[in-house]
């Protein structure tokens, strides 16, 4: 009697390219509950100076067992500047933002970043653009209105959706300064220069961050500690990762599901029921990415090997 033939299996394993983009969304988008989370015992500056003092002690103790390169006069301006605008500045605001814009608000607006990305990369990378980038951003656009209009202080300069959408284009441009690097100096060195830079140019809050961290809720103290482990050390070692492997535009316009999974712990987390406005405002912004995406292609330059 012969034995039952096996079943098929897939012989092709999951890319480390594709496993680092996953945990890359799912660091990310837990990143906004935590973030509200913190906010409860710490100011928002002093929230991210210490987030990133973890993240970068962390990541220059890896850094440390490895090849110890360090980058040149000009790579290291540019590593200054990804820490300035994608680390410090980018998370002052979106700090101060969540102040009054809901978690799951907030990550839709953010959400805009790929667009920005996008733009910034057929000048900046050589990716093509076209007339859909240009409507992809008009809805992008409409969407964080609508969703902002529903937030406290409505679409008002300096308010929370202004602060967060300021955010996205931090965010948004810092992807596209790093692409270079990372090609260089791999997802590690990448993420450690960049974070750490950030995290020195926080520091001057640092101090005041140690003074409120007795007093804080011990669900915020633990909310910052995941925050500088989590998504800031992982979560931007496996993002530099992704964007080696995809490019800036391809590996952005995967963050669009960021949104919808940041909503759902949010909910989980702290029992808020999205709103209408919430939910048709971050659609429309989803559906901007997506309409960008269909068109918007890789740069000139090949992928890289997906080295284990």
């Amino acid at each position: 009697m012969t034995s039952p033939a096996p079943l098929p299996t897939s012989s092709r394993p999951v890319s480390p390219g594709a496993l680092a983009m996953v945990s890359t969304l799912l660091l990310w988008s837990a990143a906004f509950p935590a973030i509200a989370l913190g906010l409860h015992g710490f100011d928002a500056v002093p929230l991210a100076a210490l987030r990133f003092a973890i993240a970068a002690v962390v990541l220059l103790a890896l850094w440390a067992r490895g090849d110890r390169r360090w980058p040149g006069a000009a790579d290291l301006l540019r590593f200054i500047a990804c820490g300035a605008i994608g680390i410090a500045l980018y998370n002052a605001l979106l700090n101060h933002g969540q102040r009054s814009v809901a978690p799951g608000a907030a990550s839709f607006i953010v959400n805009a970043q790929p667009l920005v990305a996008a733009l910034l990369g057929g000048w900046w990378l050589g990716e093509r653009r076209g007339g859909r980038l240009w409507a992809g951003t008009a809805l992008g656009l409409t969407g964080i209105a609508v969703i902002g209009q529903a937030q406290p202080g409505g679409l008002q300069w300096g308010e929370g959706t202004s602060l967060v959408a300021l955010a996205a284009v931090c965010s948004g441009t810092s992807f596209v300064l790093q692409r270079p690097l990372v090609a260089r100096y791999g997802a590690l060195g990448s993420a450690t220069f960049t974070l750490t830079a950030g995290a020195l140019l926080l520091s001057p809050w640092l101090p005041a961050a140690l003074s409120q961290w007795p007093e804080a809720p011990a669900a915020s103290s633990a909310a910052v500690v995941f925050l500088g482990l989590g998504p800031a050390a992982l979560g931007f070692l496996c993002w530099m990762r992704a964007l080696d492997r995809f490019g800036a535009t391809r590996a952005s316009h995967c963050l669009y599901l960021m949104p919808p999974l940041a909503t759902a712990m949010d909910w989980a987390a702290s029992g808020r029921t999205p709103s209408l406005a919430m939910l048709l405002g971050g659609a429309t912004v989803v559906a901007g990415v997506a309409v960008v995406h269909v068109r918007v292609g890789e740069s000139t330059r090949p992928p890289i090997d997906d080295r284990p």
